[in-house]
């Protein structure tokens, strides 16, 4: 890797932290939507 991508990533450390765990937020979301478990309040009226 070169030098400015280690640097910026050293430099911004919180800031790649926070986007990688936003992302995994959204993959999870993402996939619960997906394949909804127990669809809630669907009772039949």
């Amino acid at each position: 890797m070169p030098r400015e991508i280690v640097g910026f990533l050293v430099n911004n450390f919180e800031a790649v932290a926070k986007l990688l765990t936003a992302i995994i937020v959204l993959i999870t979301e993402y996939v619960k939507t997906k394949k909804p478990e127990k669809p809630k309040k669907n009772k039949r009226r």
